[in-house]
C-alpha cells in the first residue's frame, strides 16, 4: 500500500519483457501467493495419507496426473470455468455445490503439521515412492532434481516463455 502504482507497473513490465508472468500481491500477506496455495494442497495430501485413504505415492500421482496436468496449462480458476460448461452452470449447480461442500467439510483443518507426519508417513512414503520410480524420471535426489528441471524447461517452452 506504500508503493506507488508506477513502480508496480514498471516491475511488471520488466518481468513481462523477460517472458515471465508477474503476479502482484495487493495486500501484505505471509508467504507468497503460489506457496500458500501449494501448502493448502500439500496439507490435504498429508491428511488423506495419514487417514490411510491412499499411499503417499498415489496421492502424489493424483496431483501430478490430475490437477497438476491441468494447472500446468492454466490456473484452477480457468479450469473450473471450463468445467462449468458453456453456460457456466456446472459448478454453480446446487447439486454440485452440495457435494463439494461435503468434501470441504471432510478436509483437513489443522494448522500445524502433526508430529507423526514427518516420521511415520512422509519419510516412509517418500522412500517407497522413490524406490518405485524408474531412473529416467528420477529415483534419487540428483536424478529427480534433473528430471524436474528438464520438465520445467519443457513446460516453459510450451508456454512460449523460453
Amino acid at each position: 500500500e506504500k508503493t506507488d502504482e508506477k513502480y508496480v507497473e514498471a516491475a511488471k513490465q520488466f518481468y513481462l519483457d523477460c517472458k515471465k508472468e508477474p503476479v502482484v500481491l495487493k495486500k501484505e500477506l505471509l508467504g507468497f501467493i503460489s506457496n500458500r496455495i501449494q501448502q493448502a494442497v500439500w496439507r490435504e495430501m498429508c491428511e488423506i495419507v495419514m487417514r490411510g485413504a491412499c499411499s503417499f505415492e498415489d496421492a502424489d500421482k493424483a496431483v501430478t496426473f490430475g490437477p497438476g496436468l491441468r494447472w500446468g496449462i492454466m490456473g484452477p480458476g480457468l479450469i473450473f470455468r471450463l468445467g462449468a460448461g458453456r453456460d457456466g452452470q456446472g459448478f454453480a449447480h446446487p447439486g454440485m455445490q452440495k457435494s463439494v461442500n461435503l468434501w470441504l467439510d471432510d478436509m483437513a483443518t489443522w494448522t500445524r503439521f502433526p508430529d507423526e507426519w514427518r516420521s511415520e508417513v512422509s519419510a516412509k512414503g517418500m522412500a517407497e515412492e522413490m524406490a518405485n520410480r524408474p531412473a529416467e524420471i528420477g529415483n534419487d535426489y540428483d536424478s529427480l532434481a534433473a528430471y524436474r528441471d528438464k520438465m520445467l524447461v519443457e513446460l516453459l517452452k510450451l508456454h512460449g516463455k523460453l
